[in-house]
């Protein structure tokens, strides 16, 4: 608690840990229910983040280490990623023609987690005493859970309330409630209703989208507690 840049560090996992766990769930759910894919479909669709962020992983590798690039500019580098690819896949119409293009900023988004989340791993150790390294590295990933779970029960909230509030009207309680229970209920309405339905929850789903979106930008403040006035924390190779 006494160390800036440690702080810096922990709070970097926990903004990170949201949007990554809202991304690995809220994408594919997505696809299934706005774009009508089947679940293998959509896991299949999902790689285009999912392969991406190991791409970003490399990527921070080399840079902190073959380098010696400063962990902030990396995880600068990857919020601006990050925050471009999901604010944009945000605004993706919700019609069930899938638009090509949307890949493109689930691989910009994918690229955003790998640099600046690998980085909050490699960097943690690196502020604290030596015997404390490995306590840092579990409060990191402590951390990262925790906005993990906090992210999802947000999405949650967000989607259930744009259900409640924009289907209430328009639809029988008993089908509204069948929806929730199970979106393949979808698929047994009128195709007008089903057009309907799929538009609400593009609209929550790009609501979800935002929300990690805010959150990957929100690390910009643990970037400035990371941030020094001198020599910068990065790997230095051996002399």
């Amino acid at each position: 608690m006494q160390s800036r840049v440690f702080m810096g560090v922990a709070l970097g996992f926990l903004t990170s840990g949201l949007p990554l766990f809202v991304y690995i769930i809220e994408i594919p759910e997505r696809f299934q229910v706005v774009n009508a894919s089947s679940p293998l479909g959509a896991g299949v669709k999902l790689l285009a983040f999912s392969v991406s962020c190991p791409v970003g992983i490399i990527a921070c590798s080399i840079l902190a280490g073959r380098f010696s690039v400063p962990f902030v500019y990396i995880m600068l580098a990857g919020i601006a990623f990050e925050v471009s690819g999901m604010f944009l896949f945000s605004e993706i119409a919700g019609v069930e023609h899938i638009w090509p293009g949307q890949f493109g900023y689930l691989v910009l988004a994918g690229l955003g987690v790998g640099l600046s989340i690998v980085a909050y791993y490699m960097a943690a150790p690196l502020v604290v005493a030596e015997d404390d390294q490995a306590t840092a590295i579990g409060i990191g990933i402590q951390f990262r859970t925790l906005g993990g779970v906090l992210g999802v029960s947000a999405s949650t909230t967000i989607l259930n309330h744009f259900l409640t509030t924009r289907l209430a009207g328009h639809i029988q309680p008993e089908v509204l409630a069948e929806v929730q229970r199970s979106t393949d209920a979808i698929a047994t309405l009128a195709p007008e209703i089903q057009a309907f339905i799929r538009e609400v929850f593009a609209d929550a789903y790009s609501a979800q989208m935002k929300l990690a979106g805010a959150f990957s930008a929100a690390q910009i403040l643990a970037v400035a507690m990371i941030w020094k006035r001198g020599e910068n924390v990065r790997f230095l190779k051996p002399t």
